[in-house]
């Protein structure tokens, strides 16, 4: 595989990777304690 071909591959595998850099840096709270959890201000409707 040449150079111009393989570069593709590379940049998907860098995507993931710094994707999942991102997302572990995230604070991703998903307990039922929250507050305002039924707030329908933050509801979007149609989905």
């Amino acid at each position: 595989m040449d150079f111009m071909t393989s570069l593709a591959y590379w940049g998907m595998a860098a995507l993931v990777i710094i994707n999942g850099i991102i997302v572990l840096r995230m604070k991703i709270d998903i307990s039922e304690d929250r507050k305002g959890g039924d707030d329908p201000e933050k509801c979007q409707p149609g989905i």
